[in-house]
């Protein structure tokens, strides 16, 4: 004769309950709205963006014959 298993029943035999667990928990974690964001990380200057600011500053130091 067939043993008849419910769906739960199956489940159980197939894996432990705290794998249940984590599925349903990241499962349910889905549904909840995030309220924090993490913070962008800060980019970091490349060397071109170094060169024009340098440069920007050379530029205002040179001076460019008007006067007063």
């Amino acid at each position: 004769m067939k043993e008849v298993l419910t769906r739960r029943e199956l489940f159980k035999k197939m894996v432990s309950k705290d794998t249940i667990k984590k599925v349903a928990g990241a499962w349910y974690g889905f549904s909840k709205p995030l309220t924090e964001t993490a913070p962008q990380p800060e980019k970091k200057e490349s060397l071109f963006e170094k060169v024009q600011r340098i440069n920007s500053k050379k530029k205002n130091l040179i001076p460019n014959g008007k006067e007063g």
